[in-house]
């Protein structure tokens, strides 16, 4: 099963620049590339050929293989280590193991996970990150790729000092998460999952952000998360391409390629060649439409995530319906309007985390086993996406203009 609901933030490739264009003349050349060669890693997909997986080895993701779990945790592990028939090596990681505890993920790996030992180690997820970036930009792989239940964690030196030390530093490592993306021009995939968490037997718990352990416990669709980190184009191949069957798909990041009205094309029928306007009090209102790469969102993101202003001002004589935003401004009588000046229709898209997204955030745990609808949430899961966001996009996904006179 391929990933379900893939939405692309902040990656688009040359071809897919767009502007205004008439909303009867929706096959009007829109420019974009010119037929120049491009980076073939910028391009909507490229194929990826060199793979690298590694496993979170906190304590807290124990009871995704513990007995009682249904082993989807360690099923995911292997269906990263078989994609495209790579037979990827498989790492844990963390703040001591570093890189140099393999695992075998042909057969029985989920056996494998519960006989390896090494967990309780902190999930330092900016230094993860740091590193698979690292193979990235050096050419090591084409795609480094992290299975981990998402949760930021401290260790338990600074938790017995202040319990609240891991909430009150949860801006500091959204920052953190920034900058190992700032000016790398690399992308990042992120696919959600759920599987069973069963914490039952001797040393296997729910570790709260304040280093509580929680045991007995059993979640029965507790999520967890692959992250894949890469050059745009192999990214996106991935999430075309991989066959996790996530029940949420993300990517982030780009080359800050977003749409922009590097040229423009004018609404014939209501503007002249110089868009001078030409409409009448008959026929008084614009006709102007943009199409929005699918790759932006659905329309409920478009709507949820859109600005349309005149002249500075908020307008909401449009519609939006199948990625096309249709513009039906009322010009002759508009007292934003001003004659004889230039005037501009402007269209702000703003890159944020979809809703969907959202709502799997949590910001204290501490009460997870009593309280069912925290238990399909994931602590700090906020910041380490917004700094994902911050670090990898860029402020708005689409951000044009139409300048006109009356």
């Amino acid at each position: 099963m391929k990933a379900k609901g893939i939405i692309l933030l902040g990656f688009f490739s040359f071809a897919l620049a767009s502007s205004f264009i008439s909303c009867g003349n929706s096959g009007a050349n829109t420019g974009g590339g010119g037929g120049q060669p491009q980076d073939p890693d910028t391009e909507e997909c490229s194929d990826i050929k060199k793979m690298i997986v590694y496993i979170d080895a906190s304590a807290s993701i124990k009871g995704y293989f513990g007995d009682g779990s249904d082993g989807k945790f360690g099923n995911a592990i292997t269906n990263l280590a078989q994609y495209k028939g790579l037979n990827s090596p498989v790492y844990f990681w963390g703040d001591r193991t570093k890189v140099n505890t393999s695992v075998n993920a042909k057969g029985g790996v989920n056996a494998s996970l519960r006989a390896r030992s090494g967990y309780g180690q902190d999930s330092y997820f900016n230094k993860m990150f740091e590193s698979m970036a690292q193979l990235i930009t050096n050419d090591s792989v084409d795609a480094a790729c992290l299975v981990t239940d998402g949760i930021y964690g401290v260790g338990n030196d600074l938790t017995k000092k202040d319990s609240e030390h891991a909430v009150k530093t949860l801006p500091d490592f959204k920052g953190e998460i920034k900058n190992v993306f700032s000016g790398k021009k690399l992308a990042v995939g992120i696919f959600k999952l759920s599987g069973k968490f069963s914490a039952n037997s001797k040393g296997y718990a729910y570790i709260t952000y304040q280093n509580v352990n929680i045991s007995p416990i059993s979640i029965d669709n507790r999520p967890f998360y692959v992250i894949v980190i890469g050059k745009p184009g192999k990214v996106n191949s991935f999430a075309q391409n991989n066959e996790l069957g996530a029940d949420l798909s993300l990517v982030l990041g780009g080359h800050n390629i977003n749409i922009h009205n590097s040229h423009k094309i004018s609404d014939p029928k209501h503007f002249d060649k110089d868009n001078v306007w030409k409409g009448n009090k008959k026929d008084s209102k614009t006709d102007l439409c943009v199409s929005f790469p699918q790759c932006i969102g659905n329309d409920e993101y478009i709507k949820n995530n859109i600005t349309v202003t005149l002249n500075g001002t908020k307008i909401n004589n449009y519609t939006i319906s199948n990625s096309r935003l249709a513009i039906t401004e009322e010009i002759e009588k508009n007292a934003i309007v001003k004659p004889g000046k230039e005037n501009e229709f402007k269209v702000i898209v703003a890159n944020t985390i979809p809703k969907e997204w959202t709502n799997l955030y949590n910001e204290d745990d501490k009460n997870i086993k009593s309280n069912a609808s925290i238990q399909e949430r994931t602590f700090g899961l906020k910041y380490l996406l917004e700094g994902l966001l911050e670090g990898t996009g860029s402020d708005n996904l689409v951000d044009i203009s139409f300048k006109f006179k009356k």
